[in-house]
């Protein structure tokens, strides 16, 4: 392929990009004038949020291939510094919010560092029992944390519509990251790194700084989701928050809708999270597994039948960079 016809290949993408995320940025942004109703707007708020969370994890899993099996580190994080301060009234959310993003970042950093010679398996366990470690603290560290009866955050004065703007501002900041991200050297360099370790580090690539800093960066946009959980649930708990169950939530959603890709992590919410909140709203208990078990056999069959994702039934509207 020459030259000319790369540029021709990326400015067609780039258009049909803007024709399907410009009219979707649109319709949340607007939709709240159309008077839905308040669980409605929950559960576009729980799509924007699952989408940002996979966002993130795209980023160091499906762009630079270190599979984290611990995101809920960061989420819990933040989301417990935030709830902390605002719980014992040492400050308001946003300085705790910020708090929380930064001790995210930086225990991601940590971690990035004393991780980044291990790869496949042993990156994923090192990241799973972290998460572990946090949610053992946060059961014991009651005086704190509220042990396993959990942690009440409170925040008055804020409606359903301003939260639900809150959490679409931090997706429309997802996406111009990812889109930045794409195009960048930085990114370009986690590919690199995704596709072959050693053929990189062989070319003068520091391939360890590359993986420090996509780990800061996916915990950063986690963190932010983390730190809106707790402020829009109001109720914090260990199992929730650091469990090993939300890690693999948010990898499924990103490998469902397609990892790698832009439209990957919002493609794998609207299958999962959708179905799943609406038999939680209308059965309840009576069918508490059956969202789990709905969604990983369509993991299974998509797998299977489309590894590159969901994402790949679309290719012919909005192809991927390997498309």
């Amino acid at each position: 392929m020459t030259f000319d016809a790369v540029i021709r290949s990326a400015r067609i993408r780039n258009s049909r990009l803007l024709s399907f995320f410009g009219p979707a940025a649109l319709l949340f942004a607007l939709f709240p004038l159309f008077g839905p109703s308040n669980y409605t707007i929950h559960l576009l708020i729980m799509v924007m949020m699952y989408t940002v969370l996979a966002g993130a994890w795209n980023i160091l899993g499906g762009y630079t291939g270190q599979f984290s099996v611990g995101h809920a580190s960061f989420f819990g994080i933040a989301g417990y510094t935030m709830g902390i301060m605002t719980h014992h009234g040492i400050s308001g959310p946003v300085p705790g919010a910020v708090l929380g993003i930064a001790l995210a970042c930086a225990l991601a950093c940590v971690i990035g560092v004393c991780t980044m010679r291990l790869r496949g398996i042993f990156f994923a366990l090192t990241t799973l029992s972290l998460a572990e470690i946090l949610r053992k603290l946060a059961l014991y560290r009651d005086d704190l944390t509220g042990g396993p009866l959990g942690l009440s955050v409170v925040i008055s004065g804020m409606s359903k519509v301003e939260y639900y703007y809150i959490i679409f501002a931090m997706m429309c900041l997802m996406f111009t990251a990812l889109w930045l991200f794409e195009r960048s050297r930085f990114g370009l360099l986690c590919m690199a790194v995704r596709e072959n370790d050693d053929a990189a580090l062989s070319m003068g690539v520091n391939t360890a700084a590359v993986k420090v800093r996509a780990t800061v960066v996916s915990a950063f946009f986690t963190a932010v989701a983390g730190a809106f959980y707790a402020a829009y649930i109001g109720v914090l708990e260990p199992d929730a928050v650091f469990s090993a169950n939300l890690s693999i939530k948010i990898i499924i959603l990103a490998i469902l809708g397609g990892s790698g890709s832009l439209i990957g992590p919002l493609l794998g919410v609207l299958i999962v999270v959708v179905p799943e909140e609406l038999i939680n709203a209308y059965f309840g208990g009576q069918f508490a597994g059956i969202s789990g078990i709905a969604y990983g056999i369509i993991l299974i069959v998509t797998i299977l039948l489309k590894p590159s994702g969901v994402r790949s039934f679309l290719a012919f509207a909005i192809p991927h960079k390997r498309d």
